[in-house]
C-alpha cells in the first residue's frame, strides 16, 4: 500500500508489502527495507508447496532521521533445494516526509498604529517546526497579502515584511498570520489601527528679510489636529497659530517650530516642522568671533579666525594700520614672532562694514642671550652691583640666579666682595618653557701684599737659581716690581718668579745684591709698595786654595789639624778626620801622623768634602855609619865607609876628609865613600853630614892605615875608640856625632 504524504513524527504508520503469484509459498521470503537496512524479514517455510503469493505488513514507529528517507519490498524465491537457482525481485522504492508542528500559535509583532502612506515591519514567529524549510507562511493586512522574507534558525522560523497602510485601510483592521507544515496548520491575528496625520505646515511671509521689516509666521495642521508654534498652542484642534515680530539681526538664522498633536486609539501623536528665517544686515564683528586679542604659541601651524556676522556673509580683511603685514585669516599656517602686533579688521557686506583693532600675541620660551645676559661679568670690589641678567620671551618670563652649589637666589642690590666670585647658574622661565645659562662672576680689586706670599725678608741662597716668589693679590693680576734702594746698586731690579711657576720658568741671571728693595705692585684699580730685605748666602766650598789637597807637618811640632779653610754663608764649620775617627783637639807631630784624612765643611745650605794628604818632614839623622871591611885596613888596602841617613824630605849627604887624602870615591847620591889603594894619608877622621831644610847632623869615624907588626893605636874621642886588633896592619875606627 502506498506511504502517506505527510506523516506525524511520533506516529506509527503501516509498511505492506505483496509479492502476488510467487510460489511455491514454503520457498519464498520477504523483507521491508529502509533504506539498505532491513526493518523486518519472514520466511512462509513450511507452507503447502501449491501456496502462491504473500503479503508482509508492519508498523513503523515514524522519526526525525526518517524524513526523505526511502523505503521498500525484496521478495527471494530460493529454488536451489529443487535444483534451481535463487531468485530475487525489489519493490521501487518509496519517499517518506515527516513532519512536528508546534500546538502553540504563531507569534505576531507590530505596531498597534499604522500610519496611512507610512511603512512599518512586521514579523511571525514560530517555534518547534520540522523540517522549518518546508513550511508555508501566510501574512495578510486586511486584505493585503504580505510577502515576507522567510528566515530559519534551527527548528525556529520567522518572516518578517513591511506593512504600508493605504487610506481604504483607514480604521480597524486585523494582521493574520498562517503557518501550514504537512497537514497542519498553525494561526494568529492581531488588531491594527491605521490613521491619517499630515505633516503641519510652517510658512513665512517672507523668508528673507531686511533688518527692521515685520515678518509673519503661520504653522497650520489637519481638522483634528492641535497646533503650537514655539510653544503658543492653537484655539482649538483644526485651527492655525500665527507670529508677527519686527525682523533684527539676531533673528537671521532664527528657527521656528511647529508642534502637531493627534490622538489615536487612546494615544497622542505628534508631528514637527521648523524653518529658518534669513535676516539682511551689515557686518558685526564680535568680540566672540573675532577677539580683541590674540595669542598663539610661536611654532606650531594654527589657523586665524576673524569671523564678522552679518548677512551675506561679509569679507573679512586684516593688515597692520599702517600697511604692513595682512593676517592671512582662515589659513593654515605656521605662527611666527614677525606676526605679533596690532591689525585692524574690515568686515564689508552689501548692507556696510564694519572696523576692529585687534592684537595679536605670539609666546615663546625665554632666550638668554650674550648681550641681555652676558655669560661674564665683572665686578669691582667695594661698589654696588647687582646680578640681573634679561631674558627675551612672551610672556615676560621671570629670572633667578642661584650660586653653583647653593640654593639661596640671589637678588637686589649687592655691597661687591670678594665672595661674590664665582658661577651662577641664572634660569628664565614663562609659560611657554624656560632657559638656563651659566654666569662666571669675577670680583675685581686693587693689590695687597702678604707676608706669607710675599715675604719682608728673604735669603738668595747662592746656586739655587730660586726667584723672589712675590705673589700679590689682585684682579686683574698686579704687575710687580722690585727695585734697589738701600744698600744696593740704586735702581737695580731684583728678578722675580713668575706667578705661576713651571718647569721652564726662568732662572736668576746673577747674584743679587743684598740689601733693601721696594717692592710696587700696580693693577688698574690702584697700587701697593712694600720694603724688602734680601741677604745673600751660600753653600759651604773648599778649594785648593782654602784647603790645600796636600800639606806638610814638621816632626815634634804642635798641631790643631789640617789647615783647611771653607768659603760660604753664614760661615761654614770644618772638621777632619782620618779613617772615620775624630780629630783630636791638639796633638804633638810624628811620623805616624802622616796620611790621607777628609775635611767635613758644613752650614745652613749645605755641605762639602775634600781629601788632603798630610806629609811629615823630620830633621835629618845619620843612623848609620859603617866601614868595610870592618876589620881595619893594611897599606896597600881597599875600604869603604857608607853613611845613612833618615830625614824628611830627603837628606844631602857630605862628606869631610882628613887633610891629604886623595884618591876617594863617592857614591851617585854620596852615601858610599870608597878609597882603592890605601896610603898612610888615608888615615884619619871622616865625618858623615845629612842635610834637610828642617837641620844638619853629622857622625864621624877614625881611619888608621898600619902595617908590619905596628899596633894600632885609636885616638879618643867623645863618640867611642876604635882598638887596632894585634898582628899586621890594622885600622881602628872612633864614631862621633854633631
Amino acid at each position: 500500500m502506498p506511504l502517506p504524504a505527510w506523516q506525524p513524527v511520533g506516529e506509527n504508520f503501516t509498511l505492506s508489502c505483496r509479492v502476488p503469484g510467487a510460489g511455491p509459498r514454503g520457498s519464498l521470503t520477504v523483507t521491508l527495507l529502509r533504506g539498505a537496512r532491513e526493518l523486518v524479514r519472514r520466511s512462509f517455510s513450511g507452507e503447502s508447496p501449491r501456496a502462491r503469493g504473500a503479503v508482509l505488513t508492519a508498523a513503523v514507529l515514524a522519526r526525525r532521521e526518517d524524513h526523505g528517507a526511502n523505503f521498500s519490498c525484496r521478495a527471494e524465491l530460493d529454488l536451489r533445494p529443487h535444483g534451481l537457482g535463487l531468485f530475487e525481485n525489489r519493490s521501487a522504492p518509496r519517499m517518506l516526509r515527516t513532519f512536528a508542528l508546534s500546538p502553540e500559535p504563531p507569534r505576531l509583532a507590530a505596531p498597534r498604529l499604522l500610519e496611512v502612506g507610512s511603512e512599518s515591519p512586521v514579523s511571525c514567529s514560530l517555534d518547534g517546526l520540522f523540517p522549518a524549510s518546508e513550511a508555508r507562511v501566510y501574512l495578510a493586512l486586511g486584505a493585503q497579502r504580505l510577502h515576507p522574507d522567510i528566515i530559519l534558525e534551527g527548528d525556529a522560523l520567522r518572516a518578517a515584511a513591511t506593512a504600508t497602510a493605504s487610506a481604504e485601510q483607514e480604521g480597524a483592521t486585523q494582521l493574520a498570520c498562517s503557518v501550514t507544515l504537512g497537514r497542519e496548520s498553525r494561526e494568529t491575528w492581531e488588531n491594527v489601527t491605521v490613521y491619517s496625520f499630515p505633516a503641519p505646515l510652517l510658512t513665512l511671509s517672507a523668508p528673507s528679510v531686511p533688518e527692521g521689516e515685520t515678518v509673519t509666521v503661520t504653522c497650520a495642521a489637519g481638522a483634528q489636529a492641535l497646533v503650537t508654534l514655539d510653544g503658543v498652542p492653537a484655539a482649538a484642534p483644526g485651527q492655525p497659530v500665527q507670529l508677527q515680530l519686527n525682523a533684527t539681526a539676531n533673528d537671521d538664522r532664527r528657527s521656528f517650530f511647529c508642534d502637531a498633536t493627534l490622538e489615536v486609539d487612546g494615544e497622542v501623536l505628534s508631528k514637527k516642522e521648523s524653518t529658518e528665517l534669513r535676516v539682511l544686515y551689515a557686518p558685526r564683528l564680535d568680540d566672540s568671533d573675532c577677539p580683541r586679542s590674540w595669542t598663539w604659541p610661536e611654532g606650531p601651524e594654527q589657523t586665524l579666525r576673524c569671523e564678522a556676522r552679518g548677512n551675506p556673509a561679509p569679507s573679512v580683511h586684516c593688515a597692520r594700520p599702517d600697511g604692513g603685514a595682512v593676517l592671512a585669516l582662515g589659513l593654515l599656517g605656521p605662527i611666527t614672532r614677525a606676526l605679533a602686533g596690532t591689525y585692524r579688521c574690515t568686515a564689508a557686506n552689501v548692507q556696510g562694514e564694519a572696523v576692529k583693532d585687534v592684537t595679536l600675541t605670539v609666546e615663546y620660551a625665554p632666550a638668554l642671550d650674550s648681550v641681555s645676559c652676558p655669560e661674564r661679568i665683572t665686578w669691582l670690589e667695594g661698589t654696588e652691583a647687582s646680578l640681573s641678567c634679561v631674558a627675551h620671551g612672551v610672556p615676560p618670563p621671570t629670572v633667578s640666579c642661584v650660586r653653583s652649589g647653593a640654593a639661596e637666589v640671589i637678588e637686589g642690590l649687592l655691597h661687591v666682595a670678594r665672595e661674590h666670585a664665582g658661577t651662577y647658574r641664572c634660569e628664565a622661565t614663562n609659560s611657554r618653557g624656560s632657559a638656563a645659562k651659566t654666569v662666571a662672576i669675577t670680583v675685581e680689586y686693587g693689590p695687597s701684599f702678604e707676608e706669607l706670599s710675599c715675604p719682608s725678608n728673604w735669603t738668595w741662597v747662592e746656586g739655587s737659581g730660586r726667584l723672589f716668589s712675590c705673589e700679590v693679590d689682585g684682579k686683574p693680576q698686579p704687575r710687580v716690581e722690585c727695585v734697589g734702594s738701600r744698600g744696593t746698586t740704586e735702581r737695580v731690579l731684583l728678578p722675580l718668579a713668575p706667578p705661576d711657576p713651571s718647569p721652564r720658568a726662568p732662572s736668576i741671571p746673577s747674584e743679587p745684591a743684598s740689601g733693601i728693595y721696594t717692592c710696587n705692585a700696580t693693577n688698574q684699580h690702584g697700587s701697593m709698595v712694600k720694603m724688602v730685605a734680601v741677604s745673600v748666602e751660600s753653600p759651604p766650598k773648599m778649594d785648593e786654595s782654602t784647603c790645600p789637597s796636600h800639606q806638610t807637618w814638621l816632626e815634634g811640632a804642635e798641631a790643631v789639624g789640617p789647615a783647611c779653610a771653607a768659603l760660604g754663608r753664614p760661615s761654614p764649620q770644618v772638621s777632619c778626620s782620618r779613617e772615620g775617627g775624630p780629630w783630636p783637639q791638639r796633638i804633638h807631630v810624628s811620623r805616624q801622623d802622616a796620611g790621607t784624612y777628609l775635611c767635613l765643611a758644613t752650614n745652613a745650605h749645605g755641605t762639602d768634602t775634600r781629601t788632603i794628604t798630610v806629609g811629615v818632614e823630620y830633621r835629618p839623622v845619620v843612623a848609620e855609619l859603617a866601614a868595610s871591611p870592618p876589620g881595619g885596613v893594611r897599606p896597600g888596602g881597599n875600604f869603604t865607609l857608607t853613611c845613612r841617613a833618615e830625614a824628611w824630605p830627603p837628606a844631602q849627604i857630605s862628606w869631610r876628609a882628613p887633610p891629604g887624602a886623595l884618591n876617594i870615591g863617592l857614591s851617585s847620591n854620596n852615601s858610599t865613600l870608597s878609597v882603592a889603594g890605601a896610603l898612610g894619608s888615608h888615615g884619619g877622621e871622616y865625618e858623615c853630614a845629612a842635610t834637610n831644610a828642617h837641620g844638619r847632623h853629622s857622625r864621624r869615624i877614625t881611619v888608621r892605615v898600619t902595617g908590619g907588626n905596628d899596633s894600632a893605636q885609636g885616638g879618643t874621642e867623645p863618640d867611642g875608640t876604635a882598638e887596632t886588633p894585634a898582628g899586621g896592619e890594622v885600622f881602628s875606627i872612633q864614631l862621633t856625632s854633631a
